[in-house]
């Protein structure tokens, strides 16, 4: 759940951001939506797992599912839901309790959040990427179930490049306490690697 810019727009005003509410789905593949995965609208207008790159456009999803502060000035995240109030995200009265604690029931709402278009040039740091792929600098990368790839990327397919390979470090930029900074170990280590956003 690791998304942090490099080079790029964000977070200025001239960013290219869309907030949409998370599509439901049966399967819950939507609820897995974490920080950094890439996402896409669907018909509907709502947010969905993207899982591949043959429709554009594409966004890198700025906060998880259900993240009650999903908009970037700290909004809570809700909008409109699905018609089929069966299908809700949340229910009608009360509060709602999931694996992200509890929030107050938002009626025929949902969850929204915010994602930031793949606009060419920007270069990202994430850990939203396929584990079991060899990445090499400069390799194409294309998306498979919402995570980065090299395995498949040709042609229109292409969504980036590797600009840095995996390595590990800590996901706050703390210090290792053996490295003689007793205190200032934090967040905790996590592989990421770094790309550029284009065709």
């Amino acid at each position: 759940m690791h998304l942090s810019p490099k080079k790029g727009a964000y977070p200025h005003k001239d960013q290219h951001d869309r907030t949409c509410v998370v599509a439901y789905d049966a399967e819950g593949t939507n609820k897995k939506i974490e920080r950094g995965m890439v996402v896409r609208v669907n018909a509907d207008g709502q947010f969905e797992v993207a899982a591949d790159a043959s429709k554009f456009p594409l966004y890198l999803a700025l906060q998880n599912y259900g993240d009650l502060q999903a908009h970037m000035a700290g909004f809570f995240g809700a909008g409109v839901g699905p018609v089929d109030k069966t299908k809700q995200t949340y229910g009608q009265f009360g509060t709602v309790d999931d694996k992200f604690g509890t929030a107050p029931d938002v009626g025929p709402k949902g969850p929204a959040i915010t994602g930031i278009h793949m606009d060419d040039g920007d270069v990202w740091q994430t850990d939203m990427f396929d584990e079991s792929a060899e990445y090499n600098v400069g390799d194409p990368l294309t998306v498979a179930a919402g995570r980065l790839t090299t395995t498949g990327a040709s042609g229109n397919n292409i969504v980036g490049y590797v600009t840095a390979v995996p390595y590990t470090r800590w996901a706050n930029d703390g210090v290792d306490k053996n490295a003689g900074m007793e205190g200032f170990m934090t967040g905790a280590l996590i592989r990421v690697f770094d790309f550029q956003c284009g065709r």
